[in-house]
């Protein structure tokens, strides 16, 4: 399972915080367990303060669905955590974004262009 923070609309990778971390932010929203059938991983790009892209890597055996399964659990968290006015696009891809200094794909990008 993988659990990925917002604070307001910052994305965290919850995975690398330590214990005393997590457990400062663990009342903050949490978008946990994006679980949708036919994904095999996926990864955040925050290109703004309140928009996200979701890029995503389909399984061969994805059904047709899985788009609309993607925007439906993100619709229902955003709705649930009261950030409406985050928006979003999912994008499918072959691959994600690998980091050029580590070789790992992370699960969260920051690609706020600063002024």
């Amino acid at each position: 399972m993988i659990k990925v923070m917002m604070e307001g609309f910052k994305l965290y990778n919850h995975n690398k915080w330590p214990r005393e971390k997590i457990m400062e932010y663990s009342s903050k929203c949490i978008i946990d367990d994006l679980d949708v059938e036919g994904i095999k991983e996926y990864q955040f790009v925050q290109t703004s303060d309140e928009s996200l892209i979701l890029n995503c890597v389909k399984l061969p055996n994805a059904g047709e669905d899985v788009e609309e399964e993607i925007k439906r659990q993100l619709d229902q968290f955003l709705s649930k955590k009261k950030l409406r006015n985050v928006k979003y696009e999912v994008h499918f891809t072959g691959t994600l974004q690998i980091d050029k200094i580590t070789g790992k794909v992370k699960m969260v990008i920051n690609a706020i262009k600063q002024e």
